[in-house]
């Protein structure tokens, strides 16, 4: 694997153990990057935290094309805000905004902004996460 996409799953770590479903993703990868044992080695964890962890350390070790079938896999599973997370010309941090959302607002990623509010000299701005949750940005002009 390539070390920026290594660096990339790094940075990413916290956030893939703690959300992503690995069921589908294991699924995904079975036979095209993860052997039989491979896929079992993974199952056999008790919780989803921990099969997460084995799922990515065993990725890391899958050669130049494991990186791209992972983004596949976490697309063809519905987890498209993780993908967004892995995105190498995004950077993104916890309470940092990234990326560009609809009506060209500044939003994090996995973030859809929902739109602007003028009022007198100052905007609102609302988003709402694939999670269902609310963001709401005030800023005075």
């Amino acid at each position: 694997m390539d070390p920026k996409h290594i660096k990339l799953l790094d940075q990413n770590q916290f956030r893939l153990v703690r959300d992503m479903a690995p069921d589908d993703v294991v699924d995904y990868l079975k036979g095209s990057i993860f052997l039989q044992h491979h896929a079992d080695e993974i199952m056999k964890r008790p919780s989803s935290k921990e099969k997460n962890r084995e799922l990515l350390i065993l990725l890391k070790q899958r050669g130049e094309f494991a990186f791209e079938k992972f983004v596949e896999a976490l697309k063809e599973s519905g987890q498209t805000s993780l993908v967004e997370w892995l995105q190498p010309q995004q950077s993104h941090t916890e309470g940092n905004l990234g990326g560009q959302g609809q009506n060209g607002i500044q939003g994090r990623p996995g973030v859809h902004n929902s739109g602007v509010e003028l009022r007198g000299d100052s905007a609102v701005h609302s988003r709402i996460s694939h999670q269902g949750n609310i963001y709401i940005d005030s800023s005075d002009q």
